[in-house]
């Protein structure tokens, strides 16, 4: 019987080796001869390790050949969620809840921990007054920690906020340290100004700034905030404003006062501005629209780039021609305009006035509040136009004995021409303001007027 030895290829390569004279010829070529067969596949143990007050599994382990793929189920227990699986370069599948899992050469183990679910809080907000809450999750896991980020319009302050243990930082920044339900963010905000004493109801209107930008235009959304809030000064705070020595040095050459017998006919407008918070179509906007091109300010520039007039007061800002500077210009919006009649107020970027570092210079620039004032109804000048202006109108200020008093002697007005320089210009007459509030609330801003206090 003849009987054929199967060797391993590495006990062959030995043998080969340790072997010297002596062997025939024939003995070696009987050796070489024999059938080399490869090693049958190694099987390889795939174990898993889990916390069993957590979940099951099923099967506890696999026997897999190298190459072969196999599965293990888990089941969670209620309450438990999956917080890392490692080992043997296993995948996790969270919607079959099955974890696949390639055999190698070598055993190993898969390790799965998991970890209670945290009680899921949502999360809701309310405001009070004007501003928005953006970014705020819906929910949040019981315990975690969130920003809360409040932006207020333009004419008001973010005032406080209460709610899901919300605090502000030493930067003046708020947050939820950690959220417990339920939770409800309210913020408030409230305005800038006092309650108008000359007039009970506050008018709000909101401003689009049309930045026409061809290279020689910087105005940043900082500058375009602090001018509004500038212009509210204005129409707001002229009755503060008139203390000249709080403006400045009271030893200045160039210290004027507003004589005592003008300072009753000062008016608070109740009339207050802000950058618009949508756009014409709703969509979310800053107030600020910025329209590149190698243009200057042409009345091209500003019909292509004018939102609705009846929605929003437009405010062109670009370059003037050099010797059009000081000349801004005003298109009126009327009773009988085209919808898409060219309507707002353009002027030149550098009649722009820097207030962003909050420190207030009775020299700063009344350019945007002058054409504010024409905008709003007041025709002409203080001292020249038309005899049905404002010019003519009473002071209408109340004082005992009353003396004869119309808006052209008031030598601080606003609505002074160019030739007389911005520090001495620093309030609008009551008669001024029953004018401008007549011609928003019944004139031919009557729609803008109707179109925000629905809002409001």
């Amino acid at each position: 019987m003849n009987i054929t030895r199967l060797v391993p290829v590495a006990a062959i390569s030995l043998m080969t080796l340790g072997c010297s004279g002596g062997s025939s010829n024939n003995e070696s070529a009987t050796q070489q001869s024999q059938p080399i067969n490869s090693a049958a596949p190694s099987v390889t143990s795939i174990s898993i390790v889990i916390d069993e007050q957590a979940m099951s599994v099923t099967p506890n382990a696999l026997n897999l050949k190298a190459g072969k793929s196999g599965e293990f189920s888990l089941t969670l227990t209620q309450g438990y969620k999956i917080e890392s699986i490692y080992g043997c370069g296993a995948t996790y599948n969270e919607d079959t809840s099955k974890i696949k899992v390639t055999a190698t050469e070598k055993s190993c183990a898969i390790k799965v921990t998991a970890q209670e679910k945290q009680t899921i809080v949502p999360v809701t907000s309310s405001v009070l007054g004007f501003g928005s809450l953006s970014s705020l999750p819906q929910n949040v896991e019981q315990g975690s920690s969130f920003d809360i980020n409040a932006t207020p319009q333009t004419d008001y302050i973010l005032d406080k906020i209460v709610g899901c243990g919300a605090a502000q930082d030493s930067r003046g920044r708020w947050h939820v340290l950690s959220a417990q339900s339920p939770c409800h963010i309210e913020a408030t905000f409230t305005s800038n100004f006092e309650a108008s004493v000359d007039f009970a109801e506050s008018i709000r209107l909101p401003i689009v700034i049309h930045v026409i930008e061809n290279g020689n235009i910087s105005i940043s959304d900082e500058l375009a905030h602090s001018h509004v809030e500038l212009l509210n000064m204005h129409f707001r705070r002229s009755k503060l404003l008139a203390d000249f020595d709080f403006l400045i040095d009271s030893s200045a050459p160039e210290h004027t006062p507003i004589p005592d017998k003008d300072r009753q006919y000062i008016a608070d407008t109740g009339i207050t501005f802000y950058l618009a918070t949508n756009t014409i179509d709703g969509a979310p906007s800053t107030g600020i629209n910025r329209i590149l091109t190698d243009q200057t300010l042409t009345e091209q520039a500003m019909k292509s780039s004018m939102w609705d007039a009846n929605k929003v007061i437009n405010v062109w800002v670009g370059e003037k021609p050099t010797s059009a500077i000081d000349q801004e210009t005003i298109y009126h919006l009327t009773a009988n305009s085209e919808s898409n009649s060219l309507a707002g107020i353009a002027i030149d970027h550098r009649k722009f006035s820097d207030f962003s570092n909050r420190s207030f210079d009775a020299k700063l620039g009344k350019t945007l509040t002058h054409s504010m004032g024409h905008y709003l109804g007041l025709i002409g000048h203080i001292t020249q136009g038309p005899e049905n202006g404002h010019r003519n109108l009473p002071c209408d200020g109340v004082i005992q004995p009353s003396p004869l008093c119309t808006n052209k002697d008031l030598l601080f007005n606003y609505m002074r021409d160019s030739q007389v320089a911005d520090d001495n210009k620093r309030m609008f007459s009551i008669s001024q303001a029953n004018l401008m509030r007549l011609y928003i609330q019944n004139g031919p801003l009557e729609a803008l007027y109707n179109h925000v206090r629905d809002k409001q």
